[in-house]
């Protein structure tokens, strides 16, 4: 019993290099990408998410914010309900960004700059826009 499953899996091992070898895509063009350079690029996307999300909703709060409409009596309009979205949009992309730049910190392979940049953008930019946001005037 064990000879014959030991036969499969050897069968099995020759018939998936056989398939490998036969690959129509060249080896040289083939895509390794070791993992600390997955999470660098990572971070780096997120980054730019956080700071166009933000810019986006800074845009939003300072235009058209302002001419939704907003029922009579009501604590909220449909303006609140977009700018909640933007902002919880922004702080999971922010958290996302924070903990990359956390974990490429704690790699230790990367330089300790560009470790740490994830960490503050994605911090600061949330928080910069939490405490600003209301206090953006409208512009048009």
């Amino acid at each position: 019993m064990a000879t014959h499953s030991r036969d499969a899996r050897s069968l099995a091992l020759r018939a998936t290099s056989q398939l490998c070898a036969a690959s129509p895509v060249p080896a040289s063009r083939e895509i390794n990408v070791p993992a600390p350079d997955r999470l660098q690029a990572s971070a780096d996307l997120l980054e730019y998410c956080v700071l166009g999300v933000a810019g986006g909703a800074i845009l939003f709060r300072l235009s058209w914010y302002w001419h939704l409409p907003k029922a009579a009596g009501a604590r909220y309009g449909s303006g609140d309900l977009v700018d909640f979205g933007l902002t919880f949009l922004l702080f999971l992309l922010s958290t996302a960004c924070a903990a990359c730049g956390v974990a490429l910190s704690l790699r230790g392979d990367a330089q300790v700059g560009r470790a740490y940049r994830p960490l503050l953008v994605g911090v600061t930019t949330f928080v910069l826009y939490y405490f600003l946001a209301p206090q953006l005037p409208q512009l048009f």
